[in-house]
């Protein structure tokens, strides 16, 4: 059964831009900026796979509990599914958060726990 590996951005994807959302295997890895989601809040998120990146349009947000964040998106034959809770407050408008990020591909599922930052 063929597996999906999501990789690191060499760089930050330059349609990421004002408020988005960036997220890491690790916690260091969010203070390295080796992100292997990212969101365009509201709008489109970003995976690379295979060296090249897939834009996803948002489907779906919801708060299924009081403080957790479920984001649905889909494009290319995939769907992302991210689910967080914000653990600290960075300033005004941003946050970090943990969580879980479930890729879909057919029959393939990848789920990940996820650290991040997010804001304007």
């Amino acid at each position: 059964m063929p597996s999906i590996k999501l990789e690191v951005f060499p760089s930050t994807p330059k349609e990421i831009e004002g408020c988005s959302g960036l997220y890491s295997y690790a916690s260091t890895a969010v203070e390295k900026q080796e992100y292997i989601f990212a969101t365009k809040t509201e709008e489109f998120a970003i995976i690379r796979i295979k060296g090249k990146n897939i834009s996803l349009k948002m489907v779906k947000t919801t708060e299924p509990a009081r403080g957790i964040y479920k984001e649905v998106y889909e494009g290319n034959g995939y769907t992302a599914i991210l689910t967080t809770k914000e653990v600290k407050k960075t300033g005004d408008e941003g946050a970090l958060y943990v969580g879980t990020l479930e890729i879909r591909h057919g029959a393939t599922k990848l789920v990940v726990k996820v650290h991040g930052e997010s804001g304007c």
